[in-house]
């Protein structure tokens, strides 16, 4: 069976063939109609087999769970390490790396597949007919990436899972008008793009012992899985909150009373204030927003006592790189997740300490789905507001 992103590529170019087939070119047309329902019939059935995959790579580890052999993250690192992984680690990585050929991706050491990575919900886990033997073998590495990850606090969408490109549709401001009878309408919609997710490599690292990874207990396995989510989510976070200070709409130069409602203004200008709408900060303008009044001689400050700036929910982040403070609306934000975690480790660097180092490979993307959602405060950028500080 083909991949999913081969058969997923032929349809791309299949439909750009239909765009392009001359309207008086009926036979041309219906060998490429005909072409289009093969390829979708054959993707629908290469999803359903990536998803019985997942669910055999599941049901394979409960079953091990059930005989009392449980996934170790820290057995499956030091597997990694001494280039020899055996018994259930070396199913799961087997199981990893027919996922990465499946979906495309390039594999640089041994992969967790993303069964394994996700929490399992509304289970108690207190006994295998509520789940547990699953429960106490899958890892919550995607739901706390996620929970890391400032921007999904604000309202980002957050797409796990996906293979291959996938294109989404950047909806601008929808226009209408009253008309009379008769009439033709004349709704349209404005400023509407394809927002392309592609997936590109992210590496996350952290450095470890051998002492740490000859642990047995499930407390090991999470504090190496938490250290791991936040190294990914970090790097993550950066890649998302640049893309948000890339397509922002400048409101000024100095974080200030007069600035941040002209943050407020340019959205609401361009019609964009809905959604999930916030602030995120850096960490020194948070801090200073804390004792800057909004005015002189008035009271209240820029960040109120109960954390939101003017009514708008805010947080801020060290990853904020390249402008104080941004606004807008971050249900516009997209981040997608493909496949599992690849991990590569590396002995040599830390040698004489003693340690190790874990590098961590994962596959994401993060775009602007349209760009004035958001405004911006940079030192280094130019902008409309004019306020004085307090």
């Amino acid at each position: 069976m083909r991949t999913i992103v081969q058969i997923l590529t032929d349809l791309r170019a299949n439909v750009e063939a239909m765009k392009s087939c001359a309207t008086t070119d009926t036979d041309g047309m219906a060998a490429l109609m005909a072409k289009d329902k093969a390829l979708k019939e054959e993707l629908a059935a290469a999803r359903a087999a990536e998803e019985a995959e997942r669910l055999l790579v599941a049901q394979e580890v409960r079953k091990e769970a059930k005989k009392g052999n449980r996934f170790s993250l820290a057995r499956f690192i030091a597997g990694v390490a001494d280039r020899h992984l055996e018994g259930l680690e070396a199913e799961v990585a087997e199981a990893g790396a027919a996922e990465y050929r499946r979906i495309g991706l390039s594999q640089k050491g041994k992969v967790i597949p993303s069964a394994l990575l996700r929490d399992v919900h509304g289970q108690n886990f207190a006994d295998d007919d509520e789940g547990g033997y699953l429960g106490i073998t899958t890892l919550r590495y995607i739901e706390d990436v996620k929970e890391r990850l400032v921007v999904a606090g604000m309202g980002a969408t957050v797409l796990p899972g996906l293979v291959g490109q996938v294109s989404l549709p950047s909806m601008g401001s929808v226009t209408a008008t009253f008309l009379d009878e008769g009439v033709a309408s004349q709704t349209k919609v404005a400023d509407v793009a394809n927002v392309v997710l592609t997936p590109r490599g992210i590496r996350a690292s952290m450095v470890t012992t051998r002492d740490l990874l000859k642990q047995t207990t499930v407390a090991v396995d999470r504090i190496l899985e938490q250290r791991l989510a936040d190294a990914a989510a970090a790097c993550l976070d950066k890649e998302a909150l640049a893309a948000i200070v890339t397509a922002a709409t400048a409101a000024g130069s100095s974080v200030t009373w007069a600035n941040i409602v002209a943050m407020e203004t340019a959205i609401n200008a361009a019609n964009a204030n809905r959604g999930s709408m916030g602030y995120v900060f850096t960490a020194n303008t948070w801090g200073a927003a804390k004792t800057t009044l909004k005015s002189a001689g008035v009271g209240g400050y820029l960040l109120d006592i109960d954390g939101k700036v003017n009514g708008y929910k805010a947080d801020f982040s060290n990853q904020l790189a390249s402008a104080d403070a941004i606004f807008g609306n971050f249900q516009d934000l997209y981040i997608g997740q493909w496949g599992g975690i690849d991990f590569v480790v590396d002995e040599v660097t830390l040698g004489d300490t003693g340690e190790i180092k874990v590098l961590l490979f994962n596959y994401a993307d993060a775009k602007v789905a349209f760009a004035k959602s958001f405004s911006k405060i940079a030192a280094s950028g130019s902008g409309s507001g004019d306020g004085q500080s307090a």
